[in-house]
């Protein structure tokens, strides 16, 4: 899928583009400033009002504790979680929708590159600076 519209860019265009502050500026900022708040807020209506009783309001699911929190006493609550322990490993069981909430941000965010430069292709774009926008 991305072959053929991978042999048809010119690189020589993509230098080019990457001189182009205002462009890759604006994209950019839409990329981090604006399209995390967006997901969230689409997240938030979608998996915590409209499909919270289709996955389950008291589903559950088990994450692995954030980087130094081994100290953290089974049972404390920490933010929507409570850390438990399972298989001899201490857990932090969350609200399965909120497993789900967090996956749909990171999917909003981080735009496949194949489709990126497929709707940049159909659109007619300058593939040069679909290539050099994209690029996180």
């Amino acid at each position: 899928m991305m072959y053929p519209i991978m042999v048809k860019i010119d690189f020589t265009k993509v230098l080019k583009a990457g001189k182009s502050v205002k462009p890759v500026s604006l994209t950019l900022a839409a990329n981090w400033l604006i399209k995390p708040f967006t997901m969230y807020a689409i997240s938030l209506f979608f998996l915590g009002y409209l499909f919270k009783n289709l996955i389950g309001a008291d589903a559950m699911d088990l994450v692995k504790l954030p980087p130094g929190a081994g100290d953290w006493a089974v049972g404390s609550i920490h933010g929507a979680g409570t850390v438990v322990l399972a298989g001899g490993v201490k857990l932090l069981q969350i609200p399965l929708w909120r497993s789900f909430f967090a996956g749909c941000i990171l999917l909003g965010i981080a735009p496949c590159t194949a489709m990126v430069l497929v709707w940049g292709y159909l659109a007619k774009g300058n593939d040069g600076l679909t290539l050099v926008s994209w690029w996180p």
